[in-house]
């Protein structure tokens, strides 16, 4: 038996890594058929890379190698727990991921917690949420984070399924059910204003209802609310000269009429 140590990238032909004695805390355990497996070993390649950017400073890993002492067994001791986790329940078993070295309620710093943390934010943070704190420590937020990423759920989260906590989106996002992801979140349209009271209108800039106004030379109709020259006003018409033509005509004939008789 001995530990295999990759210079790049593992070479896609390679059997399990085996340890002298037993493995260090958190390599996980790959079943020896697995690498038989159609797939299984393409899938291992990448999570080597993923273990290469957790243990390897030069590519945004850790300084400390993970608590592993060097990069080589703190990339080799990742790549097969991340494979583990995510290679042999899709190509060689079936039934939950049950990564080892993770306990839900951790009270100290866990290097696989963090490293598991670490791959969960960068996929939470491509769909909008907020991350996590990357404490090491499994928890409600690590696993409430994990239910809503690509990396996927690890068994010692389930049986405390309502203690999840899913991370806040972003400022500027909600929360959508449906694609469970944070997307761009859109105004309630504005309430539409009412009706304003008889003789006020509402101000354009202001949105509020004012008595209206109208021009010098203008009236308010309370019917259509609007403004309106007013009505003419009637004037007084000419008086008629008084017609006395009948009381001439009388006049005429009463002096005739006495004239006839003094004859």
């Amino acid at each position: 038996m001995r530990n295999v140590e990759w210079l790049g990238s593992p070479p896609k032909a390679s059997r399990r890594v085996d340890w002298l004695g037993a493995p260090p805390v958190g390599v996980g355990v790959i079943p020896v058929e697995c690498w038989d497996m159609p797939g299984f070993k393409d899938c291992h390649a990448r999570q080597w890379e993923r273990a290469r950017s957790t243990c390897d400073p030069a590519f945004g890993g850790r300084a400390d190698f993970m608590g592993y002492g060097t990069v080589g067994a703190c990339i080799n001791a990742m790549a097969n727990e991340f494979a583990e986790i995510e290679c042999v329940p899709q190509f060689c078993a079936t039934g939950t991921r049950v990564p080892s070295g993770m306990v839900y309620g951790e009270s100290t710093f866990n290097p696989i917690t963090a490293a598991e943390q670490k791959s969960i934010n960068a996929s939470i943070t491509q769909k909008g949420f907020q991350p996590i704190d990357e404490d090491g420590r499994l928890g409600p937020k690590t696993c409430g984070a994990a239910s809503v990423s690509e990396v996927g759920i690890v068994s010692a989260c389930f049986g405390h399924e309502g203690e999840w906590v899913r991370p806040p989106c972003v400022a500027g996002k909600t929360f959508d059910e449906q694609t469970e992801t944070c997307v761009e979140a859109t105004a309630p349209p504005p309430p539409t204003p009412g009706a304003c009271p008889p003789g006020q209108r509402r101000d354009v800039t202001s949105g509020e209802c004012r008595p209206i106004s109208c021009p010098s030379g203008q009236q308010l109709d309370p019917v259509t609310g609007k403004c309106i020259s007013p009505p003419p006003t009637p004037t007084a018409g000419k008086r008629k000269k008084k017609d006395n033509t009948g009381i001439l005509l009388l006049g005429v004939a009463a002096l005739a009429a006495g004239a006839f008789a003094l004859i």
